[in-house]
Parts: C-alpha cells; structure tokens; sequence
C-alpha cells in the first residue's frame, strides 16, 4: 500500500466512527424523546441542540484548529467529551437534565464534522477527486450505525430506543482515543492574521455571499425531516422497531451517489450539482405528501442520498475549492456556522411550528407539513440556477 492510500485509509476510519456515531443516536432520538412524554416543543429544543451547538462554537473551533492546535488532538479531546455527555443524557428521564446535556454534548460533536473535513482537505493531494472515497465511510459507518442499533431493538424491544444514547456515546469514545493517532495536522503558520476574520472576509465575495444565504435557506427547509421522519414513518405503516433501519437507506443511497459524485460536478459544475440535490430534496418530500403506498414513502427516504450528496457535499468541495489554503478549517466552520447552525435553527423552529399548527388532538397533517418544505426548495432551486455564478477566489 502507498503513502497515500495509508493516509485515506487512516482517514477514512476517522470518518466511518463520526459516522457510526451519528448513525447510532441522531435518527431516533424524537423517538426516545416522545417515549419519555416530551412535549412537541421540547423535543423540537432537543433535536436542535445541534444547531444551536454549531451557532456556539463553530467559529471558535476553526480558529482552534487553523491557527492554535493539532486538529488530530482537538477531534480527540472533543470527541471523548462528547461521548461522555452522551453516556450520561442516557442515564436520564427529564427534559430539565437530558435538554442541558444534550446541548453541551453537541458543542462538543458538532465540531467534529467540519474539522474531520478539513483535515482530510489537509492531506488529500486532490480532494475534488479523492475526498468523495474518504467521505463514503462516513455514510457507511452510519448505516452500520443505524442497522447495529435496530438488531439490538428487534432484540431488547423497541422501548429500549434510549440505548441509541449509550451506543452513541460509546462510539465517540472509540472515536476520541483514535482521532489522537491520525496523521499530525499542524495549525498552519500565517501572516493574515486570524483565521476566523479571513473566512469572513469571503463573504466581500457576491457569489460566495449568495451561496450562503441561498444555503440557509435550503437548509431551513431541508431541517423539516430531521426531527419528525422517525416519527412519521410509523403513521406511513413502519415497524417501529424497523425506523431505525429505514432511516438508512438514505445513507445506503449515498454510497452509490457518491462514486458518481466526482464525474457529476465536473460535469454540471457547482452550481448546477447543487440545483439537483436540491431538487432531489424537494421530490423527497413531495412523496412524503402523497402519504401511501408504504412502499414509496420506504422508498421515498432513498433520495436522502443524491438530496445531500449534490448538495451539502457539493458546497463543501466548492468552499474549499475557492478558499485560501491556511483557512480551511475556518472557512468549512463558517459554512457549518451558516448552514448547519442558523439555517438548521430556524427548521428546527419553523417545522416546530408547522408540526403545532398542523396537529388537531394528537393527529398530525403530515401532507400539509411536507408540502410547505417541498415548495421551499423548488424555491431555493429556483435561486440557485438564476443567481449562483461560481467563481474563483483564492
């Protein structure tokens, strides 16, 4: 094995365990909570917890890691804290103790993402080409995740759904002690100055500038599934015990997409990849509106993969495509900061509010509820074809 193929596969590894770890815990957690008798609201402050994380520290992590630690020592550290955290919100039955630890667990997580990206940005000699075969074991740790977490139900019974927490943890922990050996990554050395005013200074940036609202916006309404998709499902005619399952065909969808990926956005270009993940998004939940047959609203979770793969990913590889090369820590926290934090909190309020309005004695107009975000993105496509125009800036 070459030098190189060593590196993605130490790589790789760092990205299958943050993935099996969210795989673990994050597509059923409104399921646990509805279970410990949360109200609506409060599962919605739960399930946003990583937004709120990403608004917290997400500047604040990329400055840490561009310019005053080892990113391999600060995943480590972050990690390991996280995973504590979520050991200890398993151990616990009250919004008053789980909504606390679940927050300060997510500034810790959170973080974990952006800078595991980075990273691999760091050591990738094409990441245009090479990142979408580092990145793929993300996705597949998450349906190992999820697939590992439904065995365990079919076997201790759907009411133990809470074990997500423990697993999770567990797997942050194994993910802490391993991020210490991965490859050194040093903060870059830099005459600009600080790292988090450079990512900043991008936004002088039109194209750079509009992506990001645009993205906050598509973010906005691509948050509605988050939280409620594990609750809907069972109305649509899914096991309970079999959700966790379901969920990841999003993230089995995602495998194929991504040996695509590559050929794809050199094809089409940024702006256009996005315009169809976007779309897939929209489609996604167009189907969720129609509300039957059971096998399409299965089918219907598949578009997760080309939804968040021509998207989200797309608009990582073109940030750092356009960034200067001693801020890419800062510039992919700015983009979790944008997108995964501010457009993911006003979802998380929005669908919130949508779910209230929509929700007569305990019955949910799950049509009307999908058909609001699925107008929204047809809208952000919209956006995006007529307003994007990528550009180079570093």
């Amino acid at each position: 094995m070459s030098i190189h193929s060593y590196l993605r596969t130490r790589l790789a590894i760092q990205q299958f365990l943050i993935g099996a770890a969210g795989g673990l815990w994050s597509p059923v957690l409104a399921q646990h909570l509805l279970g410990l008798g949360f109200t609506a609201f409060q599962i919605t402050l739960c399930v946003a917890c990583g937004t709120i994380a990403n608004l917290l520290t997400s500047v604040l992590a990329g400055q840490i890691a561009d310019r005053w630690m080892a990113t391999e020592r600060f995943l480590g550290l972050l990690a390991l804290a996280a995973g504590g955290l979520l050991i200890a919100a398993w151990s616990q039955s009250s919004f008053a103790a789980v909504g606390p630890l679940l927050l300060l667990m997510a500034v810790f997580f959170m973080p974990c993402y952006p800078l595991g990206t980075s990273m691999a940005f760091r050591h990738l000699e094409d990441p245009a080409r090479q990142f979408a075969s580092v990145r793929i074991w993300a996705t597949i740790g998450w349906v190992v995740g999820g697939l590992a977490l439904t065995g365990w139900l079919r076997i201790a019974g759907a009411e133990k759904v809470g074990d997500c927490l423990l697993f999770g943890g567990v797997a942050c922990l194994i993910m802490g002690a391993y991020s210490f050996t991965l490859p050194s990554t040093p903060p870059a050395r830099s005459a600009s100055g600080s790292a988090v005013a450079g990512a900043f200074r991008m936004l002088r940036e039109p194209s750079f500038a509009a992506l990001l609202a645009i993205f906050f916006v598509y973010q906005a309404f691509a948050y509605f599934h988050h939280p409620y998709t594990s609750i809907f499902l069972p109305t649509a005619g899914v096991d309970p015990a079999n959700v966790s399952a379901v969920l990841t065909l999003g993230q089995i969808a995602e495998v194929g997409v991504f040996f695509v990926l590559p050929a794809v956005y050199r094809r089409l270009g940024p702006g256009k990849t996005m315009a169809l993940g976007v779309f897939c998004w929209g489609l996604r939940y167009v189907l969720f509106a129609a509300g039957t047959p059971h096998w399409l609203m299965v089918a219907a979770v598949a578009l997760h993969g080309p939804g968040f793969l021509f998207s989200r990913l797309a608009v990582t590889l073109y940030a750092d495509e356009v960034c200067p090369r001693d801020i890419r820590a800062s510039v992919q926290t700015l983009l979790s900061l944008v997108v995964d934090g501010a457009g993911m909190f006003a979802g998380a309020l929005a669908s919130g509010m949508a779910l209230r309005a929509f929700t007569v004695d305990g019955v949910s107009d799950w049509r009307t509820l999908w058909l609001i975000p699925a107008a929204g993105c047809g809208a952000v496509v919209v956006a995006l074809l007529a307003a994007f125009r990528p550009r180079k800036i570093a």
